[in-house]
């Protein structure tokens, strides 16, 4: 499921949505880390393309993610969708990538 374009964020300017972010960094900042499923889409490529992929990995809230997901190069763009999970069947090694649905699939986080 994807974020609907017309939603709140949409209706800012680049620079309020970036002061909104930088507002939910700050908010999360002295949250303990937990676990994130982060799922990717976008809605303006046609239907049975707009999965991008989901990224798994540990951060104190959303905007904490998304940064972080930035900077490991991993965010493919797009609408987002999380979940906070217990993470304990997530091996190691899927943390902290874009994971395809084949991938997902593939290691049992989801079936077709």
């Amino acid at each position: 499921m994807c974020e609907i374009k017309t939603g709140f964020a949409a209706q800012l300017t680049p620079g309020e949505r970036r002061a909104l972010f930088e507002r939910r960094l700050a908010e999360e900042q002295d949250r303990p880390e937990r676990c994130l499923w982060i799922s990717f889409c976008d809605t303006d490529r046609p239907k049975g393309q707009q999965f991008l992929g989901v990224v798994i990995m540990l951060a104190k809230g959303l905007a904490h993610a998304v940064d972080r997901s930035w900077e490991l190069g991993i965010n493919p763009g797009g609408e987002i969708m999380s979940y906070e999970t217990d993470g304990s069947d997530i091996r190691p090694e899927h943390f902290d990538r874009l994971l395809s649905k084949d991938e997902l699939m593939a290691y049992g986080y989801c079936d077709a």
